[in-house]
This record gives structure tokens, C-alpha cells and sequence, in this order.
């Protein structure tokens, strides 16, 4: 998802100061529990991706160009 790997997206996601109030809901199916992020959670997810790229190409002394937004 995203074009990154899927750990680095759980951990993200598992960390409750990541993202906003919202960003995220529980999906309950019998005794499990999983989860989800809502349409704000992935826009949020996809804005931070898209900082995080620019910050390590800035630190590699690359210009930082405007990317297209993650798929």
C-alpha cells in the first residue's frame, strides 16, 4: 500500500501520536479486533509519507521537487 513496506505502515498506524483523533477505528469481527484508517486517516498517512520523502532527499542535499501523490 502506498509503495511502502507494509511494517513500516503498521507502525505508523500502531502509534496512537502519529495521527489525528479520528484517523483510525476498530473493526470487530468475533473475538479479533483490527485497525482501519478512515478516508482522513489514509489522506493524513499520505501527507506524512510525502513529508517524511521530502525531509530525507533535503538531508541527502537532493532538491526537493513536488512529488505526485502516493497510489
Amino acid at each position: 500500500m502506498l509503495g511502502h513496506d507494509l511494517e513500516i505502515l503498521e507502525a505508523i498506524v500502531a502509534n496512537n501520536d502519529n495521527l489525528g483523533c479520528g484517523a483510525t477505528i476498530s473493526v470487530h469481527g468475533g473475538e479479533e479486533a483490527t485497525t482501519a484508517l478512515t478516508d482522513d486517516g489514509i489522506e493524513e498517512l499520505k501527507d506524512m509519507l510525502t513529508d517524511v520523502r521530502g525531509e530525507r532527499d533535503r538531508r541527502r542535499g537532493r532538491s526537493v521537487t513536488p512529488e505526485r501523490p502516493c497510489q
